[in-house]
């Protein structure tokens, strides 16, 4: 998790140098985060049919799913800025 919030952290401080984002915008982050990676599993889902099937077992919903439900406990309580540390 740490290197997630120091990557998010740089990524943040460099997009803010070239634009601006009002605090509702920042806190909004990690619920994007999450909706993004339920998204990205629809993607896969649709490829399945291209690709096969045999990678989308168990062992990788669990994955999947065992990173949403720490992003919700760890990241989704706190305001985007607080976990970005960028509020004092």
């Amino acid at each position: 998790m740490e290197r997630i919030e120091a990557m998010g952290r740089a990524y943040l401080r460099g997009y803010l140098r070239h634009r601006p984002l009002g605090e509702s915008d920042i806190d909004a982050i990690p619920a994007f985060v999450a909706v993004r990676e339920i998204w990205l599993r629809g993607l896969h889902i649709e490829i399945g049919d291209r690709f096969g099937w045999g990678w989308m077992n168990d062992g990788y919903y669990d994955h999947h799913l065992r990173v949403l439900r720490e992003w919700d406990t760890n990241v989704l309580s706190r305001p985007g800025a607080d976990w970005l540390a960028l509020k004092s």
